[in-house]
């Protein structure tokens, strides 16, 4: 093999494998006692995409995003206190705030889809809280 084809296996490699290889934010307590995040919604991904936070804490997500593609954050998951669903502008920060009251991984996506396309989600953006 060339070094232009290796090269490029390891990069498709690595995309494919990082976000299962993907370590986890932490999220910390500020001084009001919130566990305070910031993400970044991108073309078709989040970052951070696995979020670690503590059962019982407010949780406050502060979502910048870029770019002129529309997008949504969506937790659906109600039981859990983990029930969400933001339009994400363009021209400041989208905060949602919320207190998990159940212990587990719970999925974040956008829910958008392109016309005659995929979603944004199988897209590639997605995530996971795990509540602990």
């Amino acid at each position: 093999m060339n070094r232009l084809t290796v090269l490029v296996i390891s990069a498709f490699t690595s995309m494919v494998t990082g976000a299962a290889n993907a370590e986890s934010y932490v999220a910390v307590q500020n001084a009001e006692g919130v566990q305070a995040v910031t993400m970044h919604a991108k073309s078709y991904s989040f970052s951070p995409d696995k979020i670690t936070v503590q059962i019982g804490v407010p949780v406050e997500l502060r979502i910048t995003k870029s770019g002129w593609v529309p997008h949504t954050f969506v937790i659906d998951d109600p039981v859990s206190g983990l029930n969400v669903k933001e339009k994400l502008r363009s021209s400041k920060p989208t905060v949602i705030r919320f207190t998990p009251e159940r212990k587990g991984e719970f999925s974040f996506f956008c829910a958008k889809t392109l016309p005659f396309g995929k979603t944004h989600r199988e897209k590639g953006m997605h995530g996971i809280f795990v509540v602990r």
